[in-house]
C-alpha cells in the first residue's frame, strides 16, 4: 500500500500466525503468545495520537469473522476509523508444490483450482454487512484475484504466483492490489468513507 499511497503513513504490526484481534477465542493462532503480544500491540497503537485510520489485513476465515467484527467495532467506538481487507485466495497446498507437481506454470494455473478453499468467500457478503454495522469499511479482495471465474495463481503478467505458500500474497500481488485499490479507491486514506 505504501507505493500505491505515497503521501499517507504507514506503520506496519504483524506477527506471523496472529490475528490482530482483541479475543481469540474460538479461532486457531499458531504463536501461543498471541494474547500477549495483542495486548502489547494495542497498547503501542492506542498511544500513536496521530494514528486515524487502521488497516486489518488478515487471514479471514469462518471462525475469525466474528472476532474480526467485535475488534472492528472496538476500535471504531474509540474513534478510529477501521478499514478491513477482506479475504483473499486461500489453498489446501502450498502454492509452490502445486506448480512444482504440475510441471509448468501454464498447468499449475488450471491445477490450482481444485486447492482453492472457496468457503473464504460463503459470508463474504454477510460478513461485509457485519464489518459496515460494527462502523468499519470493508474492501473484498475476490474482485481483484478471481473476477467472477476462478482466482487466479499468477500476477498480471504471468511472472510470479499470487500467492506464496497458502493464503500470504508475494511482493508482486500486493503491489499490484495495491495499485487497484489506489485506482478504485484514490481517497481511501482521506473521506468519511473510505470505499467511496
Amino acid at each position: 500500500m505504501e507505493t500505491a499511497y505515497p503521501k499517507v503513513n504507514f506503520l506496519l504490526s504483524a506477527t506471523g500466525g496472529c490475528p490482530p484481534t482483541f479475543s481469540l477465542e474460538g479461532t486457531s493462532f499458531v504463536n501461543k503468545q498471541c494474547d500477549n503480544i495483542n495486548a502489547d500491540r494495542f497498547k503501542w497503537m492506542r498511544s500513536l495520537n496521530d494514528m486515524k485510520t487502521i488497516v486489518m489485513s488478515l487471514r479471514v476465515s469462518p471462525d475469525r469473522e466474528p472476532l474480526i467484527v467485535d475488534t472492528v467495532r472496538q476500535l471504531t467506538s474509540e474513534g478510529y476509523r477501521v478499514i478491513v481487507l477482506g479475504a483473499g485466495p486461500t489453498y489446501s497446498e502450498d502454492v509452490s508444490a502445486i506448480i512444482l507437481r504440475a510441471g509448468s506454470l501454464d498447468a499449475a494455473d488450471i491445477n490450482a483450482r481444485k486447492y482453492l478453499e472457496q468457503d473464504v468467500f460463503a459470508n463474504e457478503s454477510g460478513f461485509e454487512k457485519d464489518v459496515k454495522a460494527a462502523g468499519g469499511a470493508y474492501i473484498g479482495k475476490r474482485a481483484f484475484f478471481c473476477g467472477d471465474g476462478p482466482c487466479r495463481l499468477m500476477n498480471k503478467d504471468e511472472t510470479m504466483p499470487v500467492i506464496f505458500d497458502k493464503h500470504h500474497l508475494t511482493h508482486e500481488a500486493a503491489v499490484e492490489f495495491g495499485q487497484y485499490l489506489a485506482e478504485k479507491h484514490p481517497n481511501l486514506f482521506e473521506t468519511a468513507d473510505p470505499t467511496n
